[in-house]
């Protein structure tokens, strides 16, 4: 014969057990339940057959007495609710997430990792000529060093021809990749967002949404 345990093991999958109808079917079979708790237990009663089928199972599981057994029972049974992540446990692992970007990149980059962006400098003020591509790639030669940039489709260039020899900056709206020269001038400088992301001569392709900039190094 199929015990009272048994019947309310195979019942309770199909039943509301919250955290709540477990708490107020405790209190009730300890005669503690208020007259609300004891009003919303009928509720609960009337939402599904599974519901009230189980409770029938511990009325006739406790007409000897509640024990210690049956209240870790319906414990057991309870569905637990899904542990929620505070809005501070998102944001530290947006942070971590971002953290390790840069560590990938610092590995594909590492005499010259991104930890070396830094905000603002500059400004835009420099950019007096623009470059754009259409639904294709376009390759623009900066003189008088002979950098070459490639804009990917729908991408821009914007340079200055005035100061381009001495600062070696440019902004890029979009991807594009670089086949940077040499020069006494000091790093090459991109400008992507509100980033600035300086670079050694050799080949780069930098990839963004107009938020984060990712720099690739490209074999020569």
């Amino acid at each position: 014969m199929i015990s009272y345990k048994e019947q309310i093991e195979a019942v309770a999958p199909y039943a509301n057990l919250n955290l709540r109808a477990s708490g107020i079917i405790q209190r009730f079979f300890l005669e503690v339940a208020t007259q609300a708790e004891k009003d919303e237990l009928d509720e609960w009663l009337n939402e599904s057959e599974a519901n009230e089928r189980l409770f029938d199972l511990l009325i006739m599981a406790t007409r000897g007495g509640v024990g210690a057994g049956i209240l870790k029972l319906i414990n057991d049974l309870t569905k637990k609710e899904p542990v929620k992540r505070s809005r501070l446990k998102r944001w530290l692992g947006r942070i971590a997430l971002g953290l390790l970007l840069l560590l990938v990149v610092d590995y594909l980059i590492p005499t010259h990792p991104l930890s070396k962006l830094v905000l603002g400098e500059d400004g835009m003020d420099f950019v007096s000529t623009t470059v754009e591509a259409g639904d294709s790639t376009r390759v623009v030669w900066l003189y008088p060093e002979s950098t070459r940039v490639e804009l990917q489709p729908h991408s821009k260039l914007g340079y200055s021809k005035n100061t381009y020899w001495y600062k070696r900056q440019v902004q890029v709206w979009g991807s594009a990749s670089f086949n940077i020269a040499p020069s006494k001038e000091g790093p090459f400088k991109v400008k992507s967002g509100k980033m600035w992301i300086s670079l050694p001569q050799g080949a780069f392709t930098l990839l963004s949404d107009g938020v984060s900039p990712v720099v690739l190094q490209r074999k020569p």
